[in-house]
């Protein structure tokens, strides 16, 4: 459960995720998860990033542990995107929007952090202010007010020094990397899914419909596979095309990594104030 609250030494606004304690005790796996999530957060505390939704300061009392997050008043990039009626985000703004993802992604994969469900509904924007929102009501300006995005909902992340491997398939299906959907017992590296998914999310941001769907789960799985994404509309420049397919790359091994992805022409040449 996550609620708004103030925080009472600073008087500022914050999201505070509560696990109940009796209810972990009854469920491994959830406590499994709060402890593996607790264990990312506090792991990355120390060194914040502005593109992430990090740790404030952790609660525990006898029945629940409290987290107490960075809180964003503007709502997930996934309830924008849904009013955008097929029209997607224009270029530029697409662009920036990528450059504050993949610098967030950046800075986890360099601490040994793997996301594993990187997707709209777990991108928030700062707060609720869009400024000049024009026709696809989403407005990208300098600064780091309303511009900003973070990254949150750590319950999937986990830490896994290079070149460790996961064995948990987690995720959500239509942003899951090709490896994710295999059978396999060697498992697969955790970092490159997340740029998987950052491809999926890039791809709907610029069209306003998920790079991958189907009517069944099989033939959404055998298009994953295969990178089979929706096309592209004529109006993507060659480079945020390039750009894209360098993330929906099926082999993980050879997939663009967050940090190449932040040298990539089509983010570079983008101008940098709202990142």
């Amino acid at each position: 459960m996550v609620v708004r609250a103030t925080d009472v030494e600073t008087g500022c606004t914050v999201a505070v995720k509560t696990f109940n304690k009796a209810r972990c005790s009854r469920d491994p796996r959830l406590a499994s998860a709060s402890a593996a999530e607790l264990r990312v957060l506090r792991l990355l505390a120390p060194d914040a990033h502005h593109h992430l939704a990090n740790l404030v300061r952790v609660h525990e009392n006898v029945q629940s542990v409290h987290l107490v997050l960075e809180y964003c008043a503007g709502g997930s990039l996934q309830r924008r995107l849904q009013g955008l009626q097929r029209k997607g985000v224009p270029e530029a703004e697409a662009a920036m929007m990528s450059r504050q993802l993949c610098s967030a992604i950046a800075h986890l994969h360099a601490r040994g952090v793997a996301h594993r469900d990187v997707k709209p509904a777990n991108v928030l924007y700062v707060d609720g202010t869009t400024g000049g929102e024009g026709s696809t009501g989403i407005h990208i300006h300098s600064g780091r007010g309303s511009s900003r995005l973070k990254l949150c909902d750590f319950g999937f992340a986990t830490f896994v020094p290079a070149p460790g491997r996961c064995h948990t398939r987690c995720g959500t299906p239509i942003y899951m990397a090709p490896e994710l959907h295999k059978d396999g017992k060697e498992g697969y590296l955790p970092a490159p899914i997340d740029c998987w998914a950052l491809g999926a999310l890039v791809f709907e941001l610029l069209h306003a419909k998920q790079a991958f769907s189907a009517e069944t789960i099989e033939r959404l799985v055998s298009r994953i596979r295969n990178a089979s994404h929706a096309s592209f509309t004529p109006t993507i420049s060659t480079q945020a095309k390039d750009f894209i397919q360098a993330l929906l790359t099926i082999k993980a091994a050879a997939r663009c990594t967050a940090k190449q992805a932040l040298e990539h022409a089509w983010l570079v040449t983008t101008p940098s104030g709202a990142t």
